[in-house]
Formats: C-alpha cells, sequence, structure tokens
C-alpha cells in the first residue's frame, strides 16, 4: 500500500506529527510505503499507483503555491477520488478541495473543485475553539483554529459536534465531509492520532488489524484529555 503525503515543508499546527506517525506504522508494516511529495517534486500519483493521499494544513499563500501545483492534475485527482481512491485532509487543507472559495476582505484565492461545498475565508474572523464531537458512537476531542468555514455537507457530514455546536461551519453542529473513500475533516490536535475512534478509522484506511505504534499510550493521552475536559463547564454534561 502506497500513501503519498502532499508537500509535508508547507503542514502547520502541528500535524506533521500525524506524518511522522505515518512513518512509524510503514517502519513495523512492510508492506506499507510513505512517499512524500515535496513542492519541487511531481506528485507521485500522476504516474504511480498510490492507495491513498495525505493533505495536511498550512498557510493560506502556501495553499495557493499548491493549487498552481496541482492544477495540471485537477482532472485526474477528481477521476481517483471518484474511483475510490482513499483521501484524508486536515484542518484548513479543504479550502484547498473544495467547489467555490469566498475570501472576505483579502486577496482572492483558488480551489481545486474536487469536492461540493462552499469555503468561506474571513481573515478578520479567526477562530480558535476546542470541541467535543461524536464520531461512530464514540466521543472525539479536536481544535477547530483557522479563518475559514465550510457549507454544503448536510448529506455528506462525518461526525457531529456536541460542544460548542460548531463543526464545517459556526452554524452547524455536523462535521466533516465523507464522499465515497475521501474523509475530509476541518478539525485539527492530530485528530487522527490522538482520538481511537479516528485511529480505527486510520487502521482500516490501511488495512491494519493489529495494533499501531505506541497505541496504548495514544488511549492513555485521549482517557487523559476526556478526564480534563469531564471538569469543564458545558463539556461536562457529555460525561453524565
Amino acid at each position: 500500500m502506497v500513501v503519498e503525503v502532499l508537500y509535508p515543508e508547507f503542514i502547520t499546527f502541528g500535524e506533521i506529527e500525524t506524518v511522522h506517525y505515518f512513518d512509524l506504522i510503514a517502519r513495523d508494516h512492510e508492506r506499507i510505503e510513505i512517499v512524500k511529495t515535496f513542492y519541487h517534486d511531481e506528485p507521485y500519483f500522476a504516474n504511480n499507483k498510490v492507495d491513498l493521499i495525505f493533505f495536511g494544513p498550512m498557510t493560506e499563500k502556501n495553499m495557493e503555491r499548491v493549487y498552481n501545483k496541482l492544477l495540471p492534475y485537477k482532472n485526474l485527482l477528481k477521476d481517483l477520488i471518484d474511483n475510490g481512491i482513499k483521501l484524508l485532509a486536515i484542518n484548513n487543507s479543504l479550502d484547498l478541495l473544495g467547489s467555490e472559495l469566498e475570501v472576505l476582505d483579502g486577496d482572492a484565492a483558488n480551489c481545486l473543485g474536487l469536492f461540493p461545498y462552499k469555503t468561506v475565508r474571513n481573515f478578520n474572523k479567526r477562530t480558535s475553539e476546542q470541541v467535543l464531537i461524536e464520531f461512530q458512537g464514540e466521543l472525539a476531542y479536536g481544535s477547530k483554529l483557522g479563518f475559514s468555514n465550510y457549507y454544503g455537507n448536510d448529506n455528506n457530514f462525518l461526525y457531529k459536534s456536541l460542544h460548542p455546536e460548531i463543526a464545517f461551519n459556526l452554524e452547524s453542529p455536523l462535521g466533516g465531509y465523507k464522499y465515497k473513500n475521501s474523509y475530509l475533516i476541518e478539525l485539527s490536535g492530530n485528530i487522527l492520532i490522538t482520538n481511537p475512534c479516528f485511529l480505527n478509522l486510520l487502521k482500516n484506511l490501511l488495512e491494519i488489524d493489529s495494533k499501531l505504534p505506541f497505541e496504548s499510550d495514544l488511549d492513555f493521552v485521549y482517557e487523559e484529555n476526556m478526564r480534563l475536559l469531564k471538569k469543564v463547564r458545558g463539556f461536562n454534561l457529555y460525561f453524565e
């Protein structure tokens, strides 16, 4: 199985640790190969079979650079997605993937139009909230960080936000976007590896049925986060 990480040198919000975790997984599972495509490289998926593509968050300036790099491969990416390639996108990398990108009080920006949702980016209103969500019947914890909100996931949402009730945008508790084998998650905070339910998603995508590296330690981190949330007003209501 080949996992392609696109432009790891641009990844922000500490999500590069998720990429480092991919490396640890590949160390223990010889059939998994991690390919890192840097800015001056041709995308590996352009001429090779790739099973999973990973997009991490990045600055808006770098996002425009990535748009220009990937634009020649837009139709190929769309075909791969429609044919069921696995794709993970985290936090504001969703800006790049939607069908429309509106920028308020800033320079116009572009998106690849791979999924039919709208992004509204407002540089005058940055969100920074810790969010408790429910995914696959389990509680999970992440951070909504950044300038962007997304609209159009009513029929494709991945999880529901419990507290506060903000997710894809500030008016809706419906979070994430799922299409075939593509999972788009607007939250950050290493959400894939610090919540057992998302770690199970990662296992399924990588077709692994054994424990992942340091899984017991990651479970401990999750339990500690939940223990602390129980003491916070608003969050505590979901632990009774």
